[in-house]
């Protein structure tokens, strides 16, 4: 950040297709942004051909983004992103399509870890644990909280709607 007013020059982009595919995109902004949830692009690839796509024109490869293989199933839904770290995520649908549930699996050692987030109707439902709610017009969100009092800890969930 330049001054209060001033962020100066985030992404400066130069994209390379074949056809409507990606084929390379080069980034030339001098600075990237390193806080956590940074928006700008990462250019974590510099060869000529940085996206694969399979037959149907689906994506199977990003090397920016470091994700080694995307599996799909016949309906064309993913079914599986495995990332250069052996990290992955994988969806379940229901018959017609319908994402069911997300599970985010770290494969890293003594630090691995699993968490999921189910989809049940207009209900997410993260780790067994209600997280948000959607409705027109807005969303319904929840964090836990946990109070310890004279040697007993009581667990409470607070909701907060948030207006579009």
């Amino acid at each position: 950040m330049n001054n209060l007013h001033n962020y100066g020059l985030i992404d400066s982009l130069e994209i390379t297709r074949n056809g409507n595919q990606l084929k390379t995109i080069e980034h030339y902004a001098v600075k990237q942004l390193t806080y956590t949830g940074a928006s700008d692009f990462f250019d974590g690839n510099t060869s000529n051909n940085e996206y694969s796509y399979n037959a149907n024109g689906a994506l199977v490869m990003d090397r920016n983004r470091y994700i080694n293989q995307i599996n799909y199933d016949y309906l064309g839904n993913m079914q599986k992103v495995v990332f250069g770290n052996h990290n992955l995520i994988e969806y379940i649908y229901a018959a017609d399509g319908t994402r069911l549930r997300t599970i985010h699996r770290s494969l890293g050692g003594s630090n691995s870890y699993v968490d999921s987030i189910d989809y049940v109707g207009n209900l997410i439902i993260k780790n067994g644990q209600p997280s948000m709610y959607l409705f027109d017009g807005g969303t319904l969100h929840s964090a836990r909280t946990a109070q310890s009092m004279a040697g007993t800890t009581t667990s409470k969930t607070i909701w907060e709607i948030i207006a579009w």
